[in-house]
């Protein structure tokens, strides 16, 4: 849910009070989750500098999450609630929630105002004004230490109709003259940020509705560590448009889903595996496996986990050090690649629908990719695991 991501355990986010966002938006979920005051507004107040570098929230090189002007951002596949395809956002009224435009919108182009806190001064809440929403600061390393420190100098870039033309990338898609981009391009490029990417459940949602809109000849599932709303979806056959059928089915309820909660990643991902296995578990009653007439003996299964940081919680499941037992050739032991001391990993959890057998009632006739890296012929699941900011 948080728009902030940093790689460090406290840092800003930290700041005595929990800082989770860098722009004000009413969706922005708890009371307690403050958006983090400029360095102007503290000034206005008698803080002293560095201002505990609050100015690194709105740096790409700091808050991992933030604007990047180097990349281009497109809107999420697929239709909204509405059945409305997902289109460039509007400067002048970027939505909070591009599923439900009902949510609201800002204007990213005019100084808007919101209240926040800042506890380490002791200071009762303070009213940011005269803020301009379409905005990065360039930072600039004043130590040569490789470290976006409080200290470092920096420099605020407004995307304003007065400065004509922006350094973006030379990967910027949407930029005719690549690196550089014209306002229109560059304020485009914000909003389509401002809506589609502004949280990391955004942007797990963009990553996700790619896989999903571009799957052919394949069944697709999607179940979320918390069901935020009610969003599981079990395994359904995927038809060619995004706007239509199944596929919708599942992309809507992607996109409907939201963030909340923490991060059990082993209990679920080890329920998927289940899942995947026709093993009893938390998610759905159904089989999702073919029976052998329909290709069942040749069916491959993958599991692609996503999550914004690491794991928490305990681990319920019975698995031990899977991928360091020696029990099957793609163990290793601890000298091979995959072998380790640890227990009650991700890693194992990988390792234990991997090496075993997920339907041993069904001949074994999968047909290795080329390459050496998946040598099994039994049926079984591939995990790919996604993280960011970790």
């Amino acid at each position: 849910e948080w728009g902030m991501m940093t790689t460090e355990n406290n840092g800003i986010m930290h700041l005595t009070c929990p800082y989770y966002y860098a722009q004000p938006a009413p969706d922005n979920k708890d009371d307690d989750d403050w958006v983090m005051p400029t360095e102007a507004t503290l000034i206005a107040n008698g803080v002293a500098a560095p201002y505990s570098g609050v100015w690194r929230a709105w740096s790409k090189d700091y808050n991992q999450l933030y604007y990047n002007p180097e990349i281009t951002y497109a809107p999420w596949p697929g239709v909204n609630e509405s059945g409305v395809p997902y289109t460039n956002a509007s400067p002048t009224a970027a939505l909070y929630n591009p599923f439900s435009p009902g949510d609201g919108s800002l204007n990213l182009t005019i100084d808007t105002s919101y209240v926040t806190d800042y506890c380490p001064g002791g200071l009762a809440p303070l009213t940011v004004d005269n803020f301009y929403p379409a905005r990065y600061n360039i930072w600039i390393d004043s130590d040569a230490d490789g470290v976006v420190d409080d200290t470092d100098a920096h420099t605020l870039i407004e995307i304003k109709a007065t400065t004509l033309t922006y350094a973006g990338g030379p990967n910027r898609r949407d930029c005719a003259a690549a690196p550089v981009c014209t306002y229109a391009e560059e304020i485009q490029n914000f909003a389509n940020w401002f809506s589609y990417y502004r949280k990391r459940a955004s942007v797990a949602k963009a990553a996700y509705g790619q896989v999903i809109a571009g799957a052919s000849n394949a069944r697709v599932g999607l179940v979320t560590l918390h069901d935020n709303g009610n969003v599981d979806t079990e395994i359904k056959s995927m038809n060619p448009s995004p706007t239509a059928g199944d596929k919708r089915t599942v992309l809507d309820n992607l996109f409907s889903g939201y963030g909340s909660g923490n991060t059990p990643l082993r209990d679920n991902f080890n329920e998927a595996g289940k899942y995947l296995s026709c093993e009893s578990n938390d998610y759905f009653s159904a089989c999702p496996a073919l029976p052998a007439g329909s290709g069942g003996e040749c069916q491959q299964n993958f599991t692609i986990l996503m999550t914004d940081g690491y794991y928490n919680g305990s681990f319920d499941g019975s698995l031990g050090n899977t991928d360091g037992n020696d029990d099957t050739k793609w163990d290793s032991g601890t000298a091979g690649p995959y072998g380790d001391n640890e227990t009650k990993t991700l890693a194992d959890i990988a390792m234990e629908y991997y090496e075993n057998d997920s339907r041993p009632g069904v001949d074994n006739n999968l047909r290795p990719p080329p390459g050496g890296i998946d040598e099994n012929t039994a049926q079984h699941m591939v995990t790919y695991s996604v993280a960011f900011g970790v």
